[in-house]
Parts: C-alpha cells; sequence; structure tokens
C-alpha cells in the first residue's frame, strides 16, 4: 500500500484586519523572519503535500513559500491558492470573493 504525508499549517498571515480596512501588524523584518522559520519547519518535515492557510496577501505570501521552499531544497510539481476570504460589511454580513 503507498503512502504519503500531509500536512496542514495556519501560517498566521500577519494582518492586522479591521471592520472595513486590513494593513500590516507587523514590521517586514518581523514576518521575514516569522516566514523564515516556517520554511525551515517545513522543509524539515519534508512533506508530500502541505495545505498552508492564512497564506495572505496572494499571490504575493504564495509565492514567497514557493520560492523558500524551492531555495530549501523542496521542489513541488503543482501550486494552488484559493482565497475564500472576502470584504466584510460588519458583523457577519460580507461579500465573499474567491481568487484562483
Amino acid at each position: 500500500m503507498s503512502r504519503f504525508s500531509v500536512l496542514t499549517y495556519n501560517t498566521l498571515h500577519g494582518l492586522e484586519v479591521g471592520r472595513y480596512s486590513v494593513r500590516p501588524g507587523e514590521s517586514e523584518e518581523e514576518h521575514a523572519a516569522r516566514l523564515a522559520i516556517q520554511i525551515k519547519q517545513m522543509t524539515a518535515a519534508a512533506l508530500d503535500l502541505m495545505l498552508l492557510q492564512e497564506v495572505n496577501p496572494l499571490p504575493e505570501a504564495a509565492m514567497a513559500y514557493v520560492d523558500g521552499l524551492k531555495k530549501s531544497g523542496l521542489d513541488y510539481d503543482e501550486v494552488h491558492q484559493v482565497d475564500a476570504c472576502g470584504v466584510r460589511l460588519g458583523g457577519k454580513c460580507g461579500y465573499p470573493s474567491r481568487v484562483e
């Protein structure tokens, strides 16, 4: 029986989300340091499939992970990104968006 390994990882987007706005919640240096630690952890795990959450803003953040993993020796065949978030109008009401 063939086996494969899977990782789900909440990367913590590092954004400060307001009622009508989103802005960076950490400095560029803090974000880069956190990204480097996460890539090191992912590389050490060397899994077949990775499902990452809170990879924002797309597509820049997704490509930062792809590039970092490639530089660390992990070259995945495919990368898919989906954004199921949307614009919040207050409370539970929102306009959903999707990017692939």
